[in-house]
């Protein structure tokens, strides 16, 4: 471990308890909130239950396996949930969101602002194979939520829910292909 300065740190398979880096990656151990502040960071969890914070800054955060709440707060944030039912919220500035993956992510704040928010599709999807439904309640994480918002499937496949937006609001502009953590570009 070392400073502030862009270095990395990596939790190893004891508790860890890290309280700043650009780029942070979680491996075994206890799911305790990790919380970033200023500057541009990267976080991964792997396994468990990950609740991973950035503030300020244009914060990656990465879920990986299990139900995450990834909360990305202040800045131009990418939000990846990985597999599992994974909470998205993605605060302030244009946020773009990753749907997709295995797994079904529930996008909490996407918004229509000026600094509009966009999604990510993975796995070579692209807006034509999508269909949105409006829906005023949906099955998550083993129970019903009741709250209005849109289901966005492909196929067979739900691949997330965006509260509080109509379908009529998702147009082909809000949608862009994703590969990795370095490419996200208009579809």
């Amino acid at each position: 471990m070392a400073g502030i300065d862009g270095t990395v740190i990596i939790g190893g398979n004891e508790d860890d308890v890290i309280t700043r880096s650009n780029k942070v990656s979680l491996t075994q151990g206890p799911d305790y909130p990790v919380n970033l502040n200023v500057g541009n960071d990267w976080i991964a969890g792997d396994g468990g239950n990950d609740i991973l914070k950035g503030f300020g800054g244009n914060d990656s955060l990465l879920g990986g396996d299990d139900n995450d709440r990834l909360l990305g707060n202040h800045g131009d944030d990418l939000l990846v949930g990985g597999s599992g039912d994974d909470l998205l919220f993605g605060g302030s500035g244009q946020d773009t969101f990753v749907i997709g993956d295995p797994g079904f992510n529930v996008i909490e704040d996407f918004s229509l602002r000026s600094t509009t928010d966009l999604i990510a599709l993975t796995e070579g999807l692209t807006y034509s194979q999508l269909s949105f439904s409006d829906v005023s309640s949906y099955q998550f994480r083993g129970g019903t939520v009741n709250n209005r918002g849109t289901l966005i499937s492909s196929g067979s496949d739900s691949l997330g829910l965006v509260r509080n937006i109509s379908s009529s609001d998702l147009e082909s502009h809000l949608f862009v292909s994703y590969s990795d953590i370095d490419s996200v570009v208009v579809v």
